[in-house]
């Protein structure tokens, strides 16, 4: 019998005592498509990292189409496509050219203007890469690897609606896609290494993700950086440098049709403060295309509103569910609030964090900054930790508590022990 494309054997890796793979054995075909399959921090990059000889295991093995990849390197490479989760390219280069400076690096390439076609991107190839929609480039990033070889194995594909395309045309290839558990958590805004310097401050290298139905805390003490980060991510002041990307395209150039999918609260109002309520909603919602007359009644009767009064006779909690009814009523898919709950009182608060809480089920995306870590404990699914304008940490809630909390500490000393340097990983 054939050796498999991939033969893992009992593969282990461990990071700072915690291990991330554990005794992990399997097979992975000629011309099959194989899932990769786990949560957020599960160990699927640090398994393809060792399959392709980028870590070392700590034991075990791994071999590629026979080889060791770490003692044979250019012999699997040569025959071997990676894909990246997030791959740069030059922006001033078109697709064609792209593929052909791939090309240009190997001694067997393959058909890339068939490869074009077939992902739907020929009449594309002409155009430059800064201008191609982010599922366009996702596309890209995948026709490039083939160029790799005859008999090639592409390894961290993200995007599964590829995956059939590349079977059917029946190439002599082994698919490894790595994704999370469920397409209701993908990623539908993506930030990706923002800068921003001021005199006096400096936000750093800044990336994470936001996810479909998933409620992100974004977490760090004041002056940390959080509204620079929100307001750079919704262009309301303008990065240095970085990427921004929402529903899979970048925010520059699309801007008005990203931000008709996007509720956007200060938690506080801004509002004529002697208008009424329906009056203001009368003139908000000739600004959206995708208004939805339905959902104002739906959330204006949940939220316990009323049209006929003014920002001056509500309450601060009142005012908080404004904001989320206008954002709401346009049907937004993910709600970004900066400091919503700050000012409230703690009966006001908890019923802010439910409200958060029916809106997850709903699929909605929440991203919320705060400093009050009783908010992230109650609600967060994801944890964004910022200090120092430089992001710590970007992961699942509990990850980060196995990640970064000592035996028997509440996420307030854990986050308080980080602030002051002490175990700061």
């Amino acid at each position: 019998m054939n050796e498999p494309s991939i033969r893992v054997r009992s593969l282990t890796k461990s990071f700072a005592g915690r291990k991330v793979v554990d005794d992990l054995s399997f097979d992975v075909k000629k011309g099959q498509v194989f899932a990769l399959l786990g949560h957020n921090g599960a160990g699927k990059s640090t398994t393809i990292d060792l399959i392709l000889g980028l870590k070392a295991p700590d034991g075990g093995s791994a071999r590629i189409l026979g080889m060791d990849a770490a003692k044979n390197r250019k012999q699997v490479f040569e025959r071997v496509g990676v894909q990246l989760q997030h791959t740069q390219y030059q922006s001033s280069i078109t697709a064609e050219e792209a593929c052909m400076e791939y090309a240009s690096l190997y001694t067997d390439p393959a058909d890339y203007p068939r490869l074009l076609d077939g992902f739907g991107l020929g009449t594309l190839r002409k155009s430059f890469v800064s201008k191609l929609s982010g599922g366009e480039r996702q596309k890209l990033s995948v026709v490039l690897p083939p160029h790799a070889g005859r008999n090639r194995t592409l390894h961290n594909l993200e995007n599964s609606v590829i995956c059939g395309w590349l079977k059917c045309a029946q190439l002599s290839i082994t698919i490894i896609i790595q994704i999370n558990n469920s397409e209701a958590n993908m990623s539908i805004v993506e930030i990706r290494d923002l800068c921003k310097d001021y005199p006096a401050f400096q936000l750093k290298d800044v990336s994470f993700d936001i996810k479909k139905g998933v409620i992100t805390g974004f977490i760090g003490r004041n002056g940390a950086g959080k509204t620079t980060t929100i307001k750079s991510m919704l262009n309301l002041v303008h990065p240095d440098s970085g990427e921004i990307l929402f529903f899979g395209e970048p925010l520059r150039g699309h801007e008005t049709r990203a931000k008709q999918r996007i509720g956007y609260s200060t938690g506080t109002v801004n509002w004529y403060p002697r208008k009424k309520l329906g009056q203001i909603v009368g003139v908000v919602k000739r600004f959206y295309d995708t208004w939805d007359e339905n959902a104002y009644r739906k959330y204006l009767e949940a939220f316990g509103l009323d049209e006929n009064k003014t920002p001056l006779e509500m309450s601060e909690g009142m005012k908080v569910k404004c904001n989320l009814l206008l954002a709401l009523s346009h049907r937004a898919e993910v709600l970004i609030l900066d400091e919503p709950t700050s000012g409230l009182d703690p009966f006001s608060r908890d019923e802010l964090l439910e409200i958060f809480l029916k809106l997850r089920d709903d699929g909605v995306a929440v991203f919320f900054s705060t400093h009050i870590i009783s908010d992230i404990e109650k609600c967060a699914d994801d944890i964004v930790y910022i200090s120092g304008g430089r992001i710590v940490a970007a992961m699942p809630k509990d990850g980060f508590v196995k990640r970064y909390s000592q035996a028997g500490e509440t996420l307030e000393e854990t986050f308080l022990r980080l602030e002051r340097g002490d175990g700061n990983a």
